[in-house]
């Protein structure tokens, strides 16, 4: 007899605009016990009024896990908040430096 083992299923989704003065502006939508899971946070049923003060984890996060590079250099992104939504928490994020390059590689290991 076989055994089965159970692995949760963490998703994410991800909006990439470039802009028209070339800048990325980012949107993450992820679930919240996740990011708060990942980030080391308490997974309570509502975020506490002490989550204001996670975004320096947040972004800690986001900046370890999400990567866009291009052959040269990888592009610094800056973290600009999160916004809690239901079950959901949207992340934004915008690149600090143009990016002129057609070609842009993408790294998530995003939860």
């Amino acid at each position: 007899m076989a055994s089965l083992s159970v692995h949760d299923i963490h998703v994410s989704i991800t909006d990439i605009i470039h802009n028209e003065r070339g800048y990325l502006e980012i949107s993450i939508k992820t679930f919240k016990d996740d990011l708060q899971a990942a980030v080391g946070l308490p997974q309570s049923g509502e975020l506490s009024a002490s989550y204001v003060g996670s975004d320096e984890l947040i972004s800690e996060y986001v900046q370890n896990h999400f990567i866009i590079r291009s052959d040269e250099h990888t592009f610094e992104l800056q973290y600009e908040e999160s916004i809690p939504s239901g079950d959901a928490v949207w992340i934004y994020l915008k690149s600090k430096t143009p990016i002129q390059k057609e070609k842009v590689f993408l790294r998530s290991t995003f939860m």
